[in-house]
């Protein structure tokens, strides 16, 4: 007698993945999700410590002053530049400090959020003349509260930090004329 031949071809079982499969799936997920989260905060803190131990490597100019007076100033930029700002520096040299770069003329707030060193905050004009001047803003610290952080705004194209006090000493007030070249 001969076979019969069944039309119906074997079924095979649907595959479950195993628990152990499962596991390392989720172990691989969550080991990426760690790591860009790492690079996230590593990251902006690097850049921090650059900004901190002064190797940030910004360009600098010269600011004379109308009695011709100098001060060598690092030149911000950038959006990330302007953020950081004089942000975790333990001092500042009394001819030193930081000139923030704008496309344009318009109005500034400056946020003080660890900021170790109190500075003067002067804002200037397109045509490089002061329009007002932040006096003895103060310092502030990581535990220093949100409420708490001094602002202080103005209008200008430029602002510059210089130390507190310097301002008044070299007497820099509102309708002063600076002179400095943007390379």
């Amino acid at each position: 007698m001969a076979k019969k031949h069944s039309s119906k071809k074997a079924v095979r079982p649907a595959l479950k993945p195993s628990k152990s499969s499962r596991r390392q799936v989720i172990a691989l997920v969550g080991g990426l999700l760690f790591l860009a989260l790492g690079v996230f905060f590593i990251i902006p803190q690097a850049t921090l410590d650059d900004w901190q131990y002064g190797k940030q490597n910004l360009a600098t100019t010269t600011l004379t002053l109308p009695d011709g007076h100098k001060l060598s100033v690092e030149m911000a930029r950038t959006p990330t530049e302007h953020e950081i700002g004089l942000m975790l520096r333990k001092s500042l040299a009394p001819n030193r400090g930081m000139l923030f770069i704008y496309n344009r003329e318009a109005p500034h707030t400056f946020w003080m959020k660890n900021t170790l060193i109190d500075l003067d905050i002067i804002f200037i004009g397109a045509d490089k003349r002061v329009t007002s001047v932040a006096a003895n803003v103060p310092r502030t610290t990581a535990e220093t509260p949100d409420a708490d952080i001094p602002r202080r705004s103005g209008v200008g194209q430029y602002v510059l930090e210089i130390p507190a006090g310097r301002a008044k000493a070299l007497g820099i007030a509102a309708g002063t004329q600076l002179s400095f070249s943007i390379p």
